[in-house]
């Protein structure tokens, strides 16, 4: 008589032992100088990967510690590192994964080369998709930042906001992060003149990508509420019952 498998259990979060959160695993994108760096700072206990040579001055002063990174290899030391101390931080901060993607590339490709080629764009996916997959089976907050652009959608004929990586890799986003919030600024009038406040929105409004699987965020945040702390609270915040 064959032997009947268990069916799996479902994907999903799990408590280690000790453990008082549940890990987030969240894509954030947005144009250049919208403080997307900046935020990483906000989240508990961060670990910064910085890919972006001007990203550091962002952070620099904030006494969080980050890994000033130029070179795979230089990813594969931090990497190792981050590995051997898992203990001293909660929050794995990606800074950017668009410009982790174009020094990937940069390395594959010989100066001599036209074009990238099939065999290049392959391998980059491989490299990507270790990534993001190592980076998401962590017991820890991981927050992946991208610049954006717009993308042709082919149904609609309309232009959509995404983030800046090739398709594959923005796949892989989508399957394994659980936020996906994209990244502005509105005008508002106040006695002084005009203030930028930032925001993020979180829905898929099918002008741009955004999505909280959790349901517990609001279509848009701003102000004090743009907070990546904040963020994870309201999403680990358990809901009330109503027993009356």
């Amino acid at each position: 008589m064959e032997e009947t498998k268990p069916k799996p259990e479902p994907f999903g979060p799990m408590l280690l032992k000790g453990q008082t959160f549940f890990p987030i695993k969240m894509v954030l994108y947005g144009d250049p100088g919208l403080g997307k760096t900046r935020l990483l700072v906000t989240a508990p206990k961060p670990l910064i990967f910085e890919f972006d040579p001007e990203g550091e001055l962002s952070i620099a002063d904030s006494g969080v510690p980050f890994f000033k990174i130029q070179s795979m290899n230089e990813l594969r030391r931090a990497w190792n590192w981050m590995w051997r101390n898992k203990e001293t931080f909660q929050t794995v901060g990606i800074d950017s994964l668009t410009n982790l993607q174009r020094i990937g590339i940069d390395e594959l490709v010989d100066p001599s080369e036209l074009d990238v080629g099939q065999r290049n764009w392959g391998h980059s996916f491989r490299q990507m998709r270790s990534l993001i997959m190592g980076l998401t089976s962590m017991q820890k907050h991981v927050v992946f930042i991208c610049s954006e652009r717009l993308r042709d959608d082919k149904l609609t004929e309309l232009k959509i906001a995404v983030p800046n990586v090739t398709p594959s890799v923005a796949t892989l986003l989508n399957d394994h992060c659980r936020v996906i919030g994209r990244i502005t600024v509105r005008r508002e009038r106040i006695e002084e003149g005009i203030k930028l406040v930032p925001q993020i929105t979180f829905y898929n409004s099918g002008r741009f990508w955004g999505k909280d699987t959790s349901g517990r965020l609001p279509h848009t945040i701003k102000g004090d509420q743009v907070n990546l702390t904040w963020i994870f609270n309201q999403i680990n915040k358990r809901r009330e019952t109503n027993n009356g």
